[in-house]
């Protein structure tokens, strides 16, 4: 799953995009910065409920995809002015924290369907595709 899938899904808000289309490695949902701070690794995505600068410090030092502030969360100014200096990516969903993760989780695995359901009725095509995929540049 890539960035993109997520800007084109109707469930989730754009409040920054830094422009990259980062291939997506993990989810990660925790409101305690000390536990993401261990869990988050390059390219995962980040479902919290804080819009706070500490957030965006964990996010910026672990080099996420993004941020998906869930329940409807809004940042306030100062947050997405320093987001659009650091370059994060922040999304917004209208669901709760567990919901939020159903619907990422849901947009991979619909993808995943996808990938199957072209490699079986064109599988030498899929394999060109699938390379061809997986050669694009992610930032």
């Amino acid at each position: 799953m890539k960035i993109s899938d997520l800007i084109n899904n109707r469930d989730f808000k754009i409040y920054f995009y830094n422009g990259t289309n980062s291939i997506i490695n993990n989810i990660v949902c925790s409101d305690l910065h000390s536990y993401a701070l261990n869990k988050l690794n390059n390219n995962d995505i980040w479902i919290t409920v804080i819009a706070h600068m500490n957030t965006l410090a964990v996010a910026k030092l672990k080099n996420i995809a993004c941020i998906i502030l869930a329940d409807g969360i809004k940042p306030p100014q100062d947050i997405l002015k320093a987001a659009q200096e650091h370059k994060i990516t922040i999304f917004l969903s209208r669901y709760p924290v567990y919901e939020t993760a159903i619907t990422v989780n849901n947009i991979i695995f619909h993808l995943w369907r996808l990938f199957l359901l072209f490699g079986l009725l064109f599988p030498g095509r899929f394999c060109l595709f699938l390379l061809f995929w997986l050669s694009i540049p992610t930032s």
